[in-house]
């Protein structure tokens, strides 16, 4: 670990012990009646908890560098353990050489064009057996670029999107990708040794299909910057591509209106219909929890009730590999919550590599949601993203240039296909700020 990183955590130790003294001596004061140090003392609060979101922030940014250089180390050492690894290593510097050097040129070096496009042909004769960005696709060449960037780009949005790390993407080859999900499972019974058996009824089954589009990141540089050694390209494309990508797929995912993108889970509005009432929800639909029969608090308090109520209303098949999910001001919100025995529920990760805990479920940060104080509003989700959410991406990362619309600038349009689309709606709950 390093000693900025061990640093950034230490603070956000400290931060949370002394926002958790003051809320403590807040809520004291509040049953003498002392309501003006009890503001006080939340006020304090307050700002420990911008504090720690900042610290938070610094967190997994470092962890996302971290993680860059790392993986740039593991893509080409796992390249160079195939088979003619060491050919294929080679190779696969030489395209980042020359692509590199083909964006340094404003894409008009047309000897670095022809050099990937050689690479292509050296591996076809070769019949070099690696992974490739997708099906039929050449790992060299072309407009697509080099899979050891592309491959860099999908890590680090999933460092980057919690969200899109919880649901777990895949890759798929064609435009027609269905995925059919069985809603009910067969019926049973007991039988005596030579008693009748029934048959079962035909499973329940509902075909999926994603909606999708292609995500693009437009960016530019200058000239200058980019003719300019200093200016790390490489670097520069990864970061601002995947983060770029993450935020706009975070959001597609929540609200995406399924038009030349993914449909998102609240495109059609949570309802607080149980799983398999009758009539059913309709297959996008999510159930959401509420303080309705739970407690009596405000809407604008979270409690310990509404995330046990999340917890009790998913069915126990989904609880393995769940996830809470909520904003960061929520987080801020609930890192103040106790138990019946006045101990705080969160428990804040020491480590880098380990999410924050509640109820011994971990926790994303996902923006997109309601802060916690917003009433009826979609505050937070609890489930098994995994079976809950569809989302694919097809063909590869490719880039278009344009450095003829404005003089001594070169803009990039990367771009790929992604799809998504509501899988199991019963495999994930809402957290509704609503009585």
């Amino acid at each position: 670990m390093s000693a900025a990183l061990k640093e950034t955590l230490d603070g956000i130790a400290k931060h949370l012990q002394e926002m958790r003294k003051d809320n403590d001596t807040s809520i004291d004061e509040l049953k003498k009646g002392n309501e003006v140090r009890h503001r006080e003392l939340q006020e304090r609060c307050d700002k420990y908890e911008t504090n720690i979101t900042e610290l938070i922030k610094s967190k997994n940014d470092l962890v996302r560098q971290n993680e860059l250089l790392k993986e740039r180390t593991e893509l080409l050492e796992s390249l160079a353990d195939r088979p003619k690894g060491n050919v294929i290593k080679k190779m696969v510097e030489e395209d980042v050489h020359y692509f590199e050097k083909w964006m340094r040129s404003g894409f008009k070096d047309r000897d670095a064009f022809d050099a990937r496009e050689k690479l292509q042909q050296k591996e076809m004769e070769l019949q070099t057996k690696v992974d490739t960005v997708t099906a039929g696709t050449a790992l060299l060449g072309g407009n697509a670029v080099p899979k050891v960037i592309s491959d860099q780009v999908d890590r680090l949005i999933l460092k980057t999107s919690g969200v899109v790390d919880a649901i777990v993407p895949k890759t798929v080859g064609t435009p027609d990708y269905h995925r059919v999900l069985t809603i009910s499972g067969q019926s049973g019974a007991w039988a005596a040794e030579l008693g009748s058996r029934s048959q079962g009824n035909a499973p329940n089954t509902r075909d999926v299909k994603p909606t999708s589009g292609e995500l693009y990141a437009f960016l530019y540089a200058t000239k200058e910057s980019l003719q300019d050694l200093a200016f790390d390209v490489q670097s520069w494309l990864v970061n601002d591509v995947a983060e770029s990508h993450a935020v706009k797929l975070a959001t597609a995912i929540y609200n995406g209106n399924g038009s030349g993108q993914p449909t998102g889970m609240t495109n059609s509005a949570p309802t607080s219909t149980a799983d398999y009432a009758s009539p059913m929800r309709a297959a996008a639909v999510y159930q959401f929890v509420s303080h309705n029969t739970i407690d009596t608090s405000s809407p604008n308090k979270l409690t310990l009730d509404i995330f046990q109520a999340a917890i009790s209303t998913l069915a126990p098949g989904y609880r393995t590999g769940s996830k809470f999910a909520m904003s960061s001001l929520t987080q801020g919100i609930a890192r103040r919550v106790k138990d019946t025995t006045g101990q705080y529920i969160w428990q804040q990760s020491v480590q880098a590599d380990q999410p924050d805990m509640l109820f011994g479920y971990p926790v994303f940060t996902w923006e997109d949601l309601a802060s916690g104080n917003t009433v009826d509003g979609l505050i937070g989700a609890f489930g098994n993203w995994q079976r809950s959410y569809e989302l694919v991406n097809r063909g590869p990362l490719t880039i278009v240039v344009d450095n003829i619309t404005t003089v001594g600038t070169t803009k990039f349009w990367v771009s790929r296909r992604w799809g998504g689309i509501p899988y199991n709606n019963d495999a994930l709950k809402f957290i509704k700020n609503a009585d």
